[in-house]
């Protein structure tokens, strides 16, 4: 009976406030993209407040976001930009940016979730990007010093096509890609093209043709990843499982491969092209249909041309999930966990120190890609605990002064 008074009164109270203000007109439809500009003004929606040089989320938006201006942070306060129509290419687009952070937003079914272009010291974190349409879940073009971390991307895309990709770098160097999980993808998860000097490190790939590629890219670090479960596809929601986990292409030379899960793939590593002088060593080689190929396509007189990787660093080289069954008399050294037999690849490509156990490597934690939404249950509690403390502080001052009375009776 109370909630229904209550209630009653709460109606009463909004209809007079309506019948108040005839002057409220119902907020205009956002447009097709908005603008954070320059001058730090938003146009094309309410549903940004601006907070100095924080721009917060109170609703999702359907629509495109063009950034405009630097030192900023978008946090999407665990909302949602979906567009329109699907003819919508970007989500947010930062070009030409420096120093933008875009964080706890869920961006989905654009032809590119984030794209940085030109963009530089930015980050991309505790996002969520899912799509069925999409060119790339997050794009950097000519961008360098950039952190893409923390984030999911996922695609339910059910066919072949040469332009999917996860996470994608193209020209781009000096950025820090780690502890994304990329998920069906169905190309490749995480793609560097002529890329240079770039970290990739704590992230899970799975469901991608090719896990990690790295085309005419050098001089990368690949730390404590963690590629998995490829597939191919033969047509459209037809697959078969036996996709490649990582691929150095066309001259990628001097890259560090380094304490990487490469498990249950079709084939562990592909090597082409004079892609030489990489360094791996300390990565597990498990359960994968076939490891190592290694081959240069062209003309038919550099078929053939050697193509020497090093596959240790002098004292510790891989483990390989084949390694008993290919050397059945191997045995451990000295409890050195080493065995006495070469892991032979080619001619110019020889573990000399194979693992007998496999290498611990760093796991995913489970909050990746979480929101970081508003606290609510924090502020409940606080705003709790100060009604309690002053209720309590107004209760003593109350006695108190009830007892000074009383003394000041006697």
């Amino acid at each position: 009976m109370k909630k229904s008074a209550s209630a009653l009164v709460l109606l009463l109270f909004l209809s007079l406030v309506l019948v108040s203000f005839p002057q409220i007109e119902t907020v205009k439809a956002e447009e097709e993209t908005i603008y954070i500009k320059a001058d730090g003004s938003i146009e094309g929606t309410d549903k940004i407040l601006r907070d100095r040089d924080v721009y917060i989320f109170t609703d999702d938006i359907n629509a495109s976001i063009v950034v405009e201006s630097d030192n900023i942070v978008i946090d999407g306060a665990g909302y949602t930009i979906q567009p329109e129509t699907a003819e919508d290419n970007i989500g947010v687009d930062l070009r030409d940016r420096n120093n933008v952070t875009i964080r706890n937003v869920a961006v989905t079914n654009f032809q590119t979730g984030i794209n940085l272009e030109n963009t530089s010291q930015s980050k991309v974190i505790n996002c969520i990007i899912t799509t069925n349409i999409w060119e790339s879940g997050i794009k950097l073009t000519n961008s360098t010093s950039n952190i893409i971390s923390n984030n999911v991307i996922y695609s339910d895309v059910n066919y072949y096509s040469p332009s999917v990709n996860g996470i994608a770098l193209e020209n781009s160097s000096n950025n820090t890609i780690s502890e994304n999980r990329v998920i069906g993808s169905f190309y490749k998860g995480i793609n560097l093209d002529r890329s240079n000097n770039n970290t990739l490190s704590v992230n899970s790939v799975t469901k991608s043709q090719y896990g990690m590629d790295l085309h005419l890219s050098s001089k990368n670090k690949l730390v404590g990843n963690t590629v998995s479960s490829t597939v191919r596809v033969i047509s459209r929601g037809v697959y078969s499982d036996s996709g490649t986990g990582i691929w150095l292409e066309v001259n990628s030379t001097y890259n560090q491969i380094h304490k990487n899960n490469v498990e249950n793939n079709g084939e562990a590593m592909r090597i082409w092209d004079f892609s030489s002088n990489n360094t791996i060593y300390e990565n597990n080689f498990i359960n994968n249909t076939s490891q190592i190929s290694i081959i240069t396509r062209g003309e038919f007189e550099l078929r053939y041309t050697p193509i020497p990787n090093t596959w240790d660093n002098g004292t510790v080289g891989n483990y390989w999930g084949d390694y008993l069954t290919k050397y059945p008399n191997a045995t451990e050294i000295d409890n050195s966990g080493i065995g006495n037999t070469q892991y032979l690849i080619d001619e110019n490509n020889i573990d000399n120190h194979p693992l007998m156990k496999p290498v611990a490597i760093p796991e995913l934690h489970d909050g990746t890609g979480e929101t970081e939404p508003f606290p609510t249950l924090l502020v409940i509690a606080v705003t709790v605990t100060i009604v309690t403390v002053v209720a309590v502080a107004v209760i003593y001052r109350r006695k108190l002064s009830k007892s000074n009375k009383r003394g000041g009776n006697h």
